[in-house]
């Protein structure tokens, strides 16, 4: 009796809230997903364009998008939340994200495509803004072009290429620092180059956020 009881009042994984990190990064991949060929997109390319997307905000303002923590992978920088949920993957994120993702998203071999547009209430215009300039500006790219030639340019990257220069590392991932988005590449950049007083007031907000997020007592 007790057992039955157990089972009728806990919620399944669908009828739980999803983190509002999940909910915005949704909107994210749809946003890019609705400006691609039939609501679809090879993950690689996705991912890439979400870094574009995050690297101009951060870099801007002084905040992610996606609100997501970043890895350094073989093939350059991803957004760990958005990939995992490209991947359909349940090893990263709880049951309720995933029914979640499940429910606006398909996985296909290589892609994903919408099934379910979980809309953009969360994007304010700015992200959107830098959706679009990364949409913009990376959108006809060849995905391993953008991936191999552009991304692995900048210091998020590059300080991992030694790692991944090793064959027995090509599957493996390193977190990012955030603060290494606002590190320029060498040579000219003829993508993300931003004035210098400009870039120094994103960081010094970037650095006034996560002060408040700590003294909250939120892990930043």
């Amino acid at each position: 009796m007790g057992e039955e009881m157990k089972a009728e009042t806990s919620p399944s994984p669908s009828l739980q809230a999803p983190s509002l990190q999940v909910e915005k990064a949704a909107q994210v991949i749809a946003a890019l997903l609705k400006n691609g060929r039939n609501n679809e997109e090879n993950r690689l390319k996705l991912s890439k364009l979400v870094w574009a997307a995050d690297r101009y905000s951060i870099r801007s303002q002084g905040a992610l998008v996606t609100q997501s923590p970043y890895s350094a992978m073989f093939y350059g920088p991803v957004p760990s939340i958005p990939l995992t949920m490209m991947r359909d993957s349940s090893e990263y994120l709880p049951p309720a994200d995933i029914a979640y993702a499940r429910e606006h998203f398909d996985k296909t071999e290589h892609g994903i495509i919408l099934i379910a547009d979980p809309g953009d209430d969360l994007l304010s215009p700015l992200d959107e803004k830098w959706i679009n300039k990364a949409e913009s500006n990376f959108r006809g790219m060849d995905r391993w072009k953008l991936a191999t030639e552009v991304s692995h340019r900048y210091p998020e990257w590059k300080k991992f290429a030694d790692f991944f220069a090793q064959p027995e590392n090509r599957k493996s991932r390193r977190q990012i620092d955030e603060t290494d988005f606002f590190y320029n590449p060498d040579g000219h950049d003829r993508y993300f180059a931003l004035p210098p007083e400009q870039l120094a007031m994103a960081k010094e907000l970037y650095d006034y956020q996560k002060s408040i997020l700590g003294d909250l007592g939120v892990l930043v």
